[in-house]
């Protein structure tokens, strides 16, 4: 995994210590031996692992200026935020997720890794949204759910001029269209989409800027913002 990690970083003009690369290879171990277990991904080749896991989280690096407090909700395997993680030690991550043994996991990898800028916490998000009501910087969500959904999740969380980054496929038009009213009532707006290819993946990530308070009904408790989405 090292050599195609060096070669993946280089090629990209990414900037990156050993001792990063090597929590990344780390990474990889932990995550194919717990996938032993509990369902953490089906991408278990290295090259496929280091395009669409490692390198697809860490796309938008540069956007990260000026950050303190990151918050990744539904995180799953602990994509992006790990490898944000391991590449800004400076700033603090939050992973959340509601699976309490992918949160064993978070914890282990938080260990192993020696990860002091981050925390997993295992809470379903209506409930953790309403604890750290407007507390974050930035939200990221990868291969969550669907943008109005995402947003009744993200937007409760930001700090007024705090950004929503949702990782998506290029297919989103309809996504967007079917936001306006959820952006309306959470505060939120449209930024720009920012569109990467890579390894012959596309990836875009749609930015969301809060530019005024969300009510704080928000998110909706019993599942709502998936059955019944704004």
């Amino acid at each position: 995994m090292k050599s195609v990690l060096i070669e993946l970083f280089k090629k990209y003009d990414i900037k990156i210590s050993d001792g990063q690369i090597e929590k990344l290879c780390k990474l990889y171990e932990l995550v194919l031996c717990w996938n032993q277990n509990i369902n953490l991904t089906s991408i278990t080749e290295k090259h496929d692992f280091a395009v669409l896991h490692l390198l697809d989280s860490i796309i938008c690096l540069d956007f990260f200026k000026n950050v303190k407090k990151v918050v990744d909700i539904g995180t799953g395997a602990g994509f992006p935020a790990f490898p944000l993680a391991i590449l800004l030690p400076n700033i603090e991550f939050t992973l959340v997720d509601s699976i309490n043994k992918k949160t064993n996991f978070h914890n282990l990898v938080i260990k192993e890794l020696k990860l002091e800028n981050v925390k997993a916490v295992n809470a379903r998000i209506e409930g953790f949204a309403k604890k750290n009501f407007e507390m974050f910087d930035v939200v990221t969500a990868r291969a969550v759910a669907k943008m109005p959904t995402l947003l009744e999740y993200a937007m409760p969380l930001l700090k007024i001029n705090g950004m929503f980054l949702a990782y998506k496929s290029q297919q989103v038009e309809q996504e967007i269209q079917d936001s306006k009213k959820a952006l309306e009532i959470l505060g939120g707006k449209f930024e720009k989409d920012l569109n990467f290819e890579f390894e012959n993946l596309k990836r875009k990530i749609i930015l969301v800027k809060k530019i005024k308070n969300t009510p704080k009904i928000y998110p909706r408790e019993q599942n709502k913002p998936r059955t019944k989405p704004l």
